[in-house]
Parts: structure tokens; sequence; C-alpha cells
């Protein structure tokens, strides 16, 4: 192992530290979840003057933000036992040459291959779990993850050196697995400068009212038949908004949005663009009034804090988990999970202009002071030093 953080007379940390991340797959910046906080934690720690390097069980491309020469991945067609055997090989030798592991998720066979190296090297490793210790995640496991949890996820979660989760709330589900002092919390921070955007500048179709965005993954977890339904009220009121859907189909939900917005009449008003590129997301967002997440579950949603980045107003359900930043900044509109009438009305809210206005601002405010990257950097980086003192301090 090396010893990255030991200290000259002076104070001065002698070399820099290097980080091996873990994780199922690396897909690039685009691919949502940890794909995006991967893309997003490998900038905030190389300002840091951090070393990351990066290890996947799945095969997949090297993205842009990564050097090539620092990324492992899996190979092509070969069953997943295989892999993770292959994963535990690299990693064996790897985690000589590395301070310490971080593992992104908190089950299967990334989490345990690294928790079998890291014990056999003496090497501390930290966990973000990514949202997977929600009850809501572990009730969609597959039988061969549940049994993995049965078996592997205590020992996992207990031998981690610290459990790195990115709010309050999330906290106290980690901490019904483990310890409260081995919890960390870092919120994501964001790569987009902050800016003031012109969000609700322009309205480019005089028969809309208002003009919505919704960015994330088309699936029922997601929540968008909520936004359709409460779109059909709005109507009903003589209110007609505009919503523009940003995101991969999962499984032909795209098709089932489509086909319920037609039976519903509002179907001029949805327009499904699917998967966007991140210059024609961010344009879509320029052009919106509202960013609406009516999602059932989310473990943190880029997309929302992208869009008060933007300096958008936001409407999000109470399950989303920046709900409480939302609320806190004041920033748009908590409503109730599932309820699309409560989401009607908290549409209703932004038909008044200074109402609209004031969120606005609050966006930009909350944008400045929860997602820098440097604070997101210097956070982690604190976590990273201070869990190697403790390990060698134990060992």
């Amino acid at each position: 192992m090396v010893v990255s953080n030991n200290m000259a007379g002076d104070g001065v940390v002698d070399r820099p530290l290097t980080v091996l991340h873990v994780s199922l797959w690396l897909l690039g910046s685009g691919g949502g979840g940890i794909q995006t906080y991967l893309a997003t934690v490998f900038r905030a720690l190389e300002v840091r003057g951090v070393r990351n390097r990066f290890a996947a069980l799945m095969p997949g491309s090297v993205p842009e933000y990564c050097e090539p020469d620092a990324v492992r991945l899996g190979q092509a067609g070969m069953p997943k036992w295989r892999l993770a055997w292959q994963l535990t090989q690299y990693l064996s030798g790897a985690v000589n040459n590395v301070d310490i592991v971080h593992v992104h998720g908190a089950l299967g066979w990334p989490a345990l291959c690294a928790w079998l190296v890291c014990r056999r090297h003496r090497v501390p490793y930290v966990i973000s779990p990514h949202g997977t210790l929600y009850p809501w995640f572990q009730a969609r496991l597959s039988w061969r993850l549940r049994l993995y949890s049965r078996l592997f996820g205590a020992a996992v979660l207990h031998s981690a050196s610290a459990i790195v989760v990115n709010k309050p709330a999330e906290a106290v589900v980690a901490g019904q697995a483990v310890s409260a002092g081995k919890i960390r919390i870092v919120r994501p921070g964001l790569r987009q400068k902050i800016t003031e955007g012109r969000g609700g500048q322009v309205r480019p179709d005089s028969s809309f009212a208002r003009r919505a965005v919704f960015v994330s993954r088309v699936e029922p977890l997601k929540g968008l038949e909520v936004l359709v339904r409460a779109l059909e009220i709005l109507r009903s009121h003589g209110l007609y908004w505009r919503v523009d859907v940003i995101g991969a189909d999962v499984q032909g939900h795209t098709m089932r949005i489509r086909q319920m917005s037609r039976q519903l009449g509002v179907e001029k008003q949805v327009s499904l663009h699917g998967y966007l590129s991140e210059c024609e997301k961010f344009s879509l967002i320029s052009e919106a009034n509202v960013f609406v997440m009516p999602s059932h579950a989310e473990a943190f949603s880029f997309a929302t804090a992208e869009a008060i980045a933007s300096g958008l107003p936001v409407v999000v359900s109470s399950e989303v988990a920046l709900s409480d930043v939302v609320r806190e900044y004041q920033c748009g509109i908590v409503f109730p999970a599932g309820d699309p009438a409560a989401l009607a009305d908290a549409l209703r809210e932004f038909e008044d202009d200074c109402f609209w206005t004031k969120c606005r601002y609050q966006a930009l405010a909350c944008a400045t002071a929860e997602f820098p990257l440097s604070l997101m950097g210097e956070r982690l980086e604190s976590v990273y030093r201070q869990t190697i003192e403790e390990f060698q301090g134990i060992a």
C-alpha cells in the first residue's frame, strides 16, 4: 500500500493521493446515476491533485474524462462470475499501488471483489451506496442479489472504513446497517457552470401558457404517468402546459406514456424526445419555465441539480432526495409523490410571474451553496485522508 498522505515537518503532503474506484460499469458522462457521479467525482478530485484509477466489472468504453491507461474494463461475452474472477485478480495487484479504494454501489460482484481483496491486502476502502440501501431499491432486487445481500452484504458494509452518502436522509438509512460513526455526508457537485441561463425568457409556442421539462430514464419508477394526469387536470381548468420529456426508454415505457397521453387528450402537449446529447438537453432546459421530477423514488437526481444550477425553478415529488434542499432554499415546490392533483396545483403556482422569478433567483442561490465542484472535491479528499489515517492507526 502506498502511503501518500505522509506529512512532512511543515505539514505539507509529500505526494499525491491515489484512489482506485471500483464499479459495475463505466458508460460515460451521460449515463445517469453512478455514471454521472463518476464523471463528476473524477473532475472534482483531479482539481485537488488526487490521482484517479478505475476498475469496472463489465465491458464498456473509456470515457473522455479518464486517461486510458488508468482504466480497467471487463471483457465482452463472459459470464459475470468469470468477470468477477478477473476483476479480483486485477485488484490484487492494483491495490499495492493505491492509497484507498472507493467502491460505488453496495451490492453485487464489484463490492464483493473489493471487500475480499482489501481485507487480504489490508487496504482501506469506502463505499458509496448510491441508493442501494433504500427500502425501495431493496424491494426491486433479483433473487440473486437478495441472496448476496443476506450472505455478504452486512460483512461488506461493516468492513468498510467509511460509508459516503449524499444527504442526511440516506445517512439515516445507512445508520440501520452500520454505526453512525462510519457515515460521511458529501453532497455531489456539478461540472456545469452555475448560470442564470434564459429559462422562461422565451415562449416558443403561444398556444401554451408555460413549458416544463423532465429529464431522466422513461420508466414507471420516474412517475411520468403522474405528470401526464396533472396536464389533463390543468387542461380542464384552461391551462395548457407543454412538457419536453428527455430520456432513454426502458422496456417500452415511452410507448405507454404516448398511449396514455393520447387517451387523456394531452398528446399535443407531451413531446417525447428520447435520449439527447448534453448540448441538446441543456438547450431544451434553457427554453423551459419549470423542471419537473415526479419520481416515486430518487436517490439524488443529478438532472434536478443541473436544472437548479441553470436557474430553473423545480417541482419535485417528496421522494426525490433533493426535496429537502428545494424546501430549504424555496427554489421550487415539493408535492406528495403519486398525487397528480397536487402536481397540477404546484404547476399552477408558476402562472404567477412574481413567484416564478423568486424561485428562479433562489435556485441560483441554492446551486451556489450546495453544488460547487470544489466543495465536493475538498470534502471527499478529507474523507479519504481521515480514513487512511484512522486505518493506519488501527493497523
